[in-house]
């Protein structure tokens, strides 16, 4: 079994950060994926207010509860600072899909 199988069994809630409002985007699909299997999944852009009639957050720090699990879908420079915002709140997972 994958790694990332295994997370998504164990694991419940979720953030994608650099989700798009453009239904033809990595970050608008991974996020309606998570949804539709079930997942509570957040969308995190500062560039929008809802997606999906789902509220977007401007960054992690403004979620109503901390994600067991951070999907990144940004630039790597972007990336980098996601990864240090997860440590500063005690994040373990982040998935950085290609």
């Amino acid at each position: 079994m994958s790694y990332v199988t295994d997370v998504l069994k164990e694991k419940k809630v979720l953030a994608v950060v650099g989700v798009s409002g453009n239904k033809e985007k990595y970050g608008y699909e991974i996020f309606k994926t998570l949804i539709d299997a079930g997942y509570k999944t957040y969308p995190v852009n500062p560039k929008h207010d809802l997606i999906d009639g789902h509220r977007c957050y401007k960054s992690l720090p403004d979620l109503p509860e901390k994600p067991e699990v951070v999907v990144t879908v940004v630039p790597p420079a972007t990336t980098e600072k996601v990864v240090d915002t997860c440590l500063e709140l005690g994040i373990s997972t982040v998935w950085m899909p290609p």
